[in-house]
């Protein structure tokens, strides 16, 4: 399905298939929370993917389409996790599958609305 109209046709990549490079298994958290070139407030987020510094690097590794694992709210800390003062990295659960992380926000908070941000992290990727 591609989306026809708003913030989300922008969105659809033009790329052909035999020009696709994909960037496969990535998660916010692990590309960005320690590069230095990305804002200290926005590593570790979906911010922190749609950053200037992020974007111009995988501009330069080639890459035209990114597949982010998880985005999903499913970081569920189990109690196992809990007792041993870790929490739930990956978070693989089927739990609230069409939610947006809320641990991977910039500035997340309970009441904090998802939608703005994970739509700002796509559209410069998309440019």
């Amino acid at each position: 399905m591609r989306p026809s109209t708003g913030d989300a046709a922008r969105c659809v990549p033009n790329v052909p298939w035999e020009d696709t490079i994909i960037y496969e298994g990535a998660t916010s958290r692990a590309l960005t929370q320690k590069r230095e070139d990305v804002p200290p407030n926005l590593r570790g987020t979906y911010g922190g993917l749609s950053s200037p510094a992020m974007i111009e690097h995988l501009k330069r590794l080639g890459v035209t389409t990114i597949e982010l694992l998880p985005i999903t709210s499913g970081l569920v800390d189990d109690r196992m996790l809990v007792e041993k003062k870790l929490s739930n990295y990956w978070g693989y659960n089927t739990l609230c599958v069409l939610c947006p992380e809320p641990r991977l926000l910039a500035g997340s908070t309970r009441s904090t609305p998802s939608a703005p941000q994970w739509r700002g992290c796509m559209m410069p990727a998309s440019r």
